[in-house]
């Protein structure tokens, strides 16, 4: 086994379930003893659940990849309120901030939603800043979508669909720029890659450790060995969000190499 994504609706209320207390942590570091795992990363974290022993589990154990996908929906108090999330503007910052201070270097990933009711022009503008300011490595928009008989469906004050989805574009323009600077910084550095098909017209697919397969990025690594390796790459190009590189070496033992950590 090469790599391993932990995935779910709530993958940090794992364990809950059964004794009552938040037990992803105690899974991470026991994943993180299994022969033959390389990476293990990690999806869908509930806010208000990512705790200090979780960013410790992050920080610490090797093969858990710096990574974290922490949908926060908005940043808005108002529309957090609406959407039944209980951290709030304030505390979901502080949470933010929080987490790179005590994992140096993790990708973050984020998902965001435009034009829910209770978002007037003062939250959206509140939205689209954080996302300029904070510069999340990887952020998905989605242009909130009515479901009948829930609260916010029947909600008064409803964003017409067409603002919602001008919103989303917004937001997702902002973000290109982010995502674009954060590819060419890493033009010359030498970066853990998995490799994910044979080599066509000269290159191989591929994927960073800080690209999660499927919603992320690719790379096309010429010079690279059988699907599975994984080993570090020397990155030369990007393209928008891709990135190609050049196989240097395999790695041995899972951890990640140099750069990219």
């Amino acid at each position: 086994m090469k790599e391993l994504t932990i995935v779910g609706q709530d993958t940090t209320f794992f364990g809950f379930d059964i004794d009552r207390k938040l037990s992803l942590p105690v899974l991470l570091r026991a994943l993180g003893e299994v022969d033959g795992i390389e990476w293990i990363r990690l999806l869908y974290a509930y806010p208000a659940y990512v705790t200090d022993d979780l960013l410790d589990a992050i920080a610490t154990t090797g093969t858990i990849l710096p990574y974290l996908d922490i949908p926060l929906q908005h940043i808005a108090d108002r529309v957090l309120r609406g959407m039944k999330r209980p951290l709030g503007g304030q505390r979901t910052r502080a949470l933010m901030e929080k987490i790179r201070e005590r994992v140096p270097g993790i990708v973050l990933r984020t998902t965001l939603i435009t034009g829910a009711p209770h978002e007037g022009e003062e939250e959206f503008e509140e939205l689209l800043s954080y996302v300029r300011e904070f510069r999340f490595e990887r952020l998905g928009v989605f242009p909130y979508s009515p479901e009948p008989d829930t609260p916010l469906g029947a909600a008064d004050h409803q964003v017409p669909e067409s603002e919602r989805e001008h919103r989303r574009d917004l937001i997702m323009e902002t973000q290109q720029e982010v995502a674009f600077e954060d590819a060419r910084a890493m033009i010359g550095t030498e970066v853990d890659c998995i490799v994910e098909g044979p080599a066509r017209d000269g290159a191989a697919p591929g994927r960073t450790w800080r690209d999660a397969p499927e919603i992320d990025g690719i790379i096309r690594i010429t010079g690279a060995p059988a699907a599975g390796a994984i080993g570090p790459v020397r990155i030369t190009a990007a393209d928008g969000y891709d990135l190609e590189g050049e196989w240097m070496r395999e790695s041995r033992g899972g951890a990640l190499q140099g750069q990219g950590r």
